[in-house]
Formats: C-alpha cells, structure tokens, sequence
C-alpha cells in the first residue's frame, strides 16, 4: 500500500515540475516581453493559486480524518455505511465548494485589487476560475476517498493522466492564447480528472450521483448566501475593495450558515460529514 502512495508522490512531483518549468517557457515565447511574461507568472503562482486555494485548508483537515475512517469501514463490508459517508462528504464538499466558488465570483475582482492594486489580472482571473472551484476542491476529497478504498493504483495513474493534460495544453494553448492558455490548461486537468475520480467513488462504493444533492442544493445555498450579500454591499455603500471584500464575504458567511441549518431541519437530517464519522467510530467500537 505504501510503494504506489510513494511513487505517486515522486511521479507527480517530477510532473509538476515539467509544467512549473513550461507554463514560464510558452509565456516568454507568446509575450514580447520576458518581463511581462514572467510577471504574468508569479502573479499566477504567488497570488491566484494560493489566493483560491486558501480556503480549502478546511477540506485538507477533513481529508485527513475521511481517509482513515473509509479505510475502516471499507475493511469492515458494511455497504450501507460507506454509502453513507461517502454521500455526505461529497455533498457537504460540495456545498462549501460550490459557496467559495460564488464568493470568487462575486468579489474575485475586489480581492485581486486588494492583493494587486497595479494589475487587474489577478482579480479577473479569480473571476475566471470560478466554475473550476469545486472540481479543484472534490479533489481533496475524492483522493482521501479513493485511498481509503485502496485504489492508489487508479490514483496514481489518473493523476499522471491529469499532469499530462496539463502539460500538453500548456504547450499547445499558451502558445496560441498567452496567459489564457494557462487557465484552459487547469480547467482541462481537473474537470477531466476528478470527473474520472467520481465516477470510480460512486461505482466502487455503490453511491449514486444525485443531481439535486451534489449540484442543485449546492448552488441554491451559494445563490442564496451571495445574493443576501450583494444586497448588503448596496445598503452599506463600501468606500474601497477591502471593506467592500469583507462586508461580502462576513454577510455571504452568516447568511450560509443560517441556510445550511435551515436545511438540515426542513430535511430532518441534524447529521453532517463530521457526525457520521464519529457515529461510525462508535458503532464500530461497540461491535
């Protein structure tokens, strides 16, 4: 079980490098400018990419308590209880998924000029990744899955396959397009590989992919908790993006809240991704 968790790690590493050294390369070679085009590319990896990533650290604590618990149920055959988990953690990843992705989309613009006051290519390119969110987000999730299912093999291959993706449309596309290359280059990747890996989830582990439960509740509690806080913005009238960003996000924040607990009791399910697992850590010490 360790020697595939280890080469995945070597492979994509090695993989990651390739594309961290060709993404600069392609961009020298549209740009007339070395300096623009490097410029292009520490905005991309010193701001955007941790900036989206950011709030995710939620999830990678999750992951770490979901992998060890599949695994556990996994080993013991109960069907039944790995549906349920693994419906919930991927419908409560999800709905924060699908959340952060409307907070970008709604103040992308405002964050990047918080962040980058002299280029607006940060602020409209959080705008721009938006609708990769959520694939970028299950990921973490999906992997903690798949791991505990012991299909590292299956992890391993795909994620050279999303590597390769990357790689190759970075070389064609940066090319052709500039800095836009790189954003096709990352929407190819992870739609295709995290749509690979829940198709694998949901076959291994019996779950059907429900479209009100994983897509429509997702963007009704997004929708919902943005719109409440456009509203917000209107009546305060913020002076500058920073306040403008915090007010937002503080208001989207409250008003999700208020929805997801308003969800849980008009469908009677008082139970979320964290109670499950330790419901099943009880149950299986009793057994």
């Amino acid at each position: 079980m360790c020697f595939p968790i280890l080469i995945s790690g070597y492979v994509q590493m090695i993989l990651s490098t390739a594309n961290d050294v060709l993404v600069p390369i392609s961009l020298i070679k549209y740009n007339a400018s070395s300096e623009r085009a490097l410029s292009e590319y520490g905005m991309f990896e010193a701001m955007i990419i941790p900036t989206i990533f950011y709030p995710s650290a939620l999830l990678c604590s999750l992951s770490n308590i979901l992998m060890p618990e599949i695994a556990r149920v996994h080993s013991s055959g109960n069907a039944e209880r790995m549906r349920s988990l693994v419906t919930k953690a991927l419908s409560s990843s999800l709905i924060f998924a699908f959340f952060t992705a409307g907070l970008f989309f709604m103040q992308g613009k405002n964050i990047g000029n918080v962040l980058c006051p002299s280029d607006p290519l940060v602020g409209e390119t959080l705008v721009k990744m938006f609708p990769v969110i959520p694939f970028i987000y299950l990921e973490i999730i999906l992997e903690s899955i798949i791991k505990g299912l012991g299909k590292q093999n299956f992890s391993t291959i795909n994620s050279v396959c999303e590597y390769i993706i990357r790689i190759i449309c970075v070389i064609v596309f940066v090319n052709l397009f500039g800095f836009t290359g790189v954003l096709i280059s990352y929407y190819a990747s992870n739609i295709y590989s995290n749509i690979i890996r829940i198709v694998v989830v949901c076959k291994t582990a019996k779950v059907h992919f429900n479209i009100r439960l994983f897509v429509l509740i997702p963007f009704i509690y997004s929708t919902a908790s943005c719109v409440t806080a456009s509203a917000v913005i209107k009546l305060v009238r913020p002076i500058n993006p920073l306040f403008s960003a915090v007010i937002f996000i503080s208001s989207a924040c409250i008003m999700f809240i208020a929805v997801y607990e308003g969800g849980k009791l008009v469908s009677k399910d008082s139970s979320d991704f964290i109670t499950i697992i330790g419901r099943n850590r009880s149950n299986q010490t009793q057994i």
